[in-house]
């Protein structure tokens, strides 16, 4: 068998593999067309071999690679989804908010990605799989394959990480990309220890660098040949750092103050030293300062008194949670990103987080206090009025609920889990009221 019989042979095993994914009960909405883009890849590929000279070896090599990136490993995701493994309330808003932000052009109009969702894991498992950033000619749509923790089903307040996994989907996107970079990247770095790979070279090589810094140095050179550097083939990391630091703030533009929330929960509850670095992710000690200076510049957690002394308390709380030591970057650096990427985002007006109103925001935490879903209904003498209401303030209000939960002396104390089902279930009834209000209710 040759190698472009072999392949061809593995074309046919991945088509067979493609049908049996239609045994599995997906989430509504993305199914088929999850199916119908895969089996498009595939013939497109099988027509590509066929035409390959059968001892061009470099071509078959190439064709064998994209087979396993733009196909099969697409098919394995799919198969590992399965409903009632995730929120799929939440998944759904998801899906409002990365469809129109990652469409792009295509020779005969717009390509809305296909968005799927699956469950796999635990605490690490929050990530969003964007392909490859530059355009495939086997490829017609990009798919975005979201994972949600297996173990954290219905835990809405930590899905607000999402917030900066939706940022790489945004930066895999080349026509989102080049404006982001002039308009986030340029000005949050301007003059800062990672604006080049040359001084983020002089911050880690400082002797001054903390101990836990100096030991990562140390074990990295006994498990690598060269030393750890942001110099010449390594300078990807000097990218990685900056493209992290660069989802961290679009969470906060994009999910408000549950984002910080979710942030340093679990990143603190990995990582609870924050020192803990990699040649991808810089220390969450130097993401926090910095999520905090933008929640601050976006004012999303300053309120007018509520009218209650316990929620101002509990509001007061939440704010000191997500309150750190000093930024390295200045608040001139950081309001002028968030300025650059508001203005890049103001075309998507579902993406930006939007002030919550403080009565509205007692109203939602009265409800979470007392056990009810917080919902955009309410009943009146002249009937129900059904009012907006955004899934990412319920997420802001489940937080205050929870760190403020002795501030507000509640009747009866809530779970961590309790509070997440009841912005779950919120979640829910909004998407309800928002089909209702589509027909026509008021």
């Amino acid at each position: 068998m040759s190698a472009k019989d072999f392949l061809l042979d593995e074309l046919y095993n991945v088509d067979l593999t493609l049908q049996e994914t239609l045994r599995h009960d997906y989430a509504p909405g993305s199914g088929r067309e999850y199916f119908d883009e895969c089996k498009t890849r595939i013939q497109r590929l099988t027509d590509e071999t066929n035409r390959v000279d059968p001892g061009d070896s470099t071509a078959i090599a190439a064709i064998a690679s994209r087979l396993s990136e733009i196909v099969s490993q697409p098919i394995s995701l799919i198969e590992r989804s399965h409903l009632g493994e995730f929120s799929w309330p939440f998944a759904h808003q998801l899906r409002e908010i990365a469809t129109p932000l990652c469409t792009e052009s295509g020779p005969k109009g717009a390509l809305t990605p296909i968005i799927h969702i699956l469950a796999d894991g635990g605490l690490g498992a929050y990530r969003i799989y964007t392909e490859t950033p530059l355009p495939d000619p086997i490829r017609h749509r990009r798919i975005l394959n979201v994972v949600f923790p297996r173990t954290m089903k219905h835990h809405v307040l930590l899905h607000s990480i999402f917030g900066h996994e939706i940022g790489h989907a945004a930066w895999a996107i080349p026509a989102l990309r080049s404006a982001l970079r002039t308009s986030v990247i340029e000005p949050l770095f301007k003059e800062s220890r990672l604006e080049t790979p040359a001084e983020a070279e002089k911050w880690i090589q400082d002797p001054a660098r903390p101990p836990e810094i100096t030991k990562y140095l140390s074990d990295w050179a006994i498990r690598h040949t060269h030393p750890f550097t942001f110099l010449g083939p390594n300078n990807w990391a000097h990218y990685s750092w900056q493209q992290e630091f660069f989802c961290d703030l679009f969470g906060v533009v994009t999910f408000g103050p549950s984002f910080a929330g979710a942030h340093k929960t679990l990143l603190g509850g990995i990582d609870p030293s924050g020192l803990m670095i990699t040649t991808s992710h810089p220390p969450h000690a130097a993401r926090a300062p910095l999520i905090a200076r933008a929640v601050d510049s976006i004012r999303c957690l300053k309120f007018s008194a509520s009218g209650s002394a316990q929620l101002d308390a509990a509001i007061a709380k939440f704010k000191s949670f997500v309150d750190q030591m000093p930024s390295t970057n200045s608040n001139a650096q950081i309001d002028a990103a968030i300025a650059g990427a508001m203005t890049t985002l103001a075309k998507f007006p579902s993406v930006l987080y939007q002030a919550l109103d403080i009565q509205q925001l007692r109203r939602v935490c009265e409800l979470l206090a007392r056990r009810i879903p917080p919902v955009g209904a309410q009943l009146k003498a002249d009937g129900l009025d059904l009012s907006p209401l955004d899934f990412r303030h319920i997420l802001a209000c489940g937080w205050i609920v929870w760190l403020g939960h002795d501030e507000l002396k509640l009747a009866k104390p809530l779970k961590f889990l309790d509070v997440n089902r009841l912005c779950d279930r919120g979640i829910l009834h909004r998407q309800a009221v928002e089909l209702e209000r589509e027909r026509g209710g008021t």
